[in-house]
């Protein structure tokens, strides 16, 4: 089978590989799509200690079952079209325990801690393995995991039936944590971005957008909260401008929730979070409750197609990346491992 190796930062290399043998609990997929995450471009460029050289990159994919290991219980069969929660997790730490696997103390994901999925094939626990509901398209399977993301955050947000919402961050994240919100009933929704091609899908989709690099946004949200400021505000665009400016843009007892992950330190203005009583929660992925719900979600959110703006196959890869690392117009950018 055909694999796409990170041999070394900044060095892929298509290998050819033996089809993964299974033992017991596992599963072999067939790989339809598998997205790039931001992250993968951090592995690649080396600033990920955790990832040991050579690595299969690939925690956003989905594909149909080639095979189940002999004397597995499940109702799963070949030729299911399936997508994976990447998240490993120890099972026996105290957030285990809570059902708080997305912060294991000894976390991991497929992609990353161990290979992903830029292969043709692959193999991962049972245990990890979801069906798709039936219907659903081949290019939004691939957004199974990163939705997950957003409803994790719109979860964790405490939103609520007429919510105002600002979103600090146009990129696939930012929109889809709009989706979420939407979803679950916010009122006003606004997206801010300085990328104009991020602005107008945005745009086109129906949300409220302002370009921040020409716009005073706190006017902006003052006119349109009567100066009461937002609800909440979901910071996903992990700069230090937004992480700054965050609480500013919060009603007193506001929410700011950290999407974006910051790669370093940055400020933030605490005295908003004293006088005001502000409140900052951070998230991290998904529970497996977040990943299930994701998962029914994507076939009734429309538009959601729209996020996906690249594909390319598995030996386009230089093309692929490039096109992430450097296109302003790229959004989600898919990969397809098999012809």
């Amino acid at each position: 089978m055909k694999t796409l190796q990170l041999v070394e930062p900044e060095h892929f290399k298509i290998v050819q590989m033996e089809v993964p043998q299974l033992s017991k609990d596992e599963i072999l997929i067939k790989v339809h799509y598998v997205g790039i995450c931001g992250s993968d471009i951090h592995i690649f460029h080396g600033k990920n200690p955790r990832v040991k050289y050579p690595i299969i990159l690939g925690h956003e994919f989905f594909g149909e079952i080639a095979e189940i290991s002999k004397n597995t219980c499940t109702e799963l069969k070949v030729g299911d079209l399936v997508t994976v929660n990447p998240v490993i997790s120890c099972g026996t730490c105290e957030p285990c325990q809570n059902n708080r696997r997305n912060v294991c103390r000894k976390f991991g994901l497929y992609g990353i801690d161990i290979d992903g999925g830029f292969s043709e094939y692959m193999k991962v626990g049972i245990n990890h393995v979801i069906k798709l509901p039936a219907g659903l398209t081949s290019d939004l399977s691939a957004l199974a995991e990163p939705f997950a993301v957003g409803v994790h955050a719109v979860n964790r947000s405490g939103i609520k039936v007429g919510s105002k919402v600002l979103i600090l961050g146009g990129g696939p994240i930012g929109l889809i944590v709009a989706f979420a919100a939407k979803a679950a009933g916010a009122g006003l929704i606004i997206i801010s971005e300085v990328v104009d091609y991020r602005l107008e899908i945005a745009k086109s989709i129906g949300f409220t957008t302002i370009d921040s690099k020409t716009t005073d946004l706190r006017k902006v949200v003052n006119e349109l909260t009567d100066s009461n400021g937002m609800d909440i505000v979901f910071e996903a665009a992990a700069a230090s401008g937004t992480s700054l400016n965050m609480t500013s843009y919060l009603k007193p007892s506001g929410t700011a929730v950290m999407v974006g992950l910051h790669r370093e330190p940055v400020l933030a203005d605490f005295r908003d979070v004293n006088l005001r009583e502000i409140n900052i929660i951070g998230t991290m992925l998904y529970s497996e409750e977040d990943f299930k719900a994701a998962v029914k979600m994507l076939s009734q959110i429309e538009n959601l197609n729209k996020l996906i703006s690249h594909r390319f196959s598995l030996e386009e890869y230089n093309e692929a990346f490039k096109t992430i690392m450097q296109d302003k117009a790229a959004m989600k950018v898919l990969v397809t491992p098999g012809k």
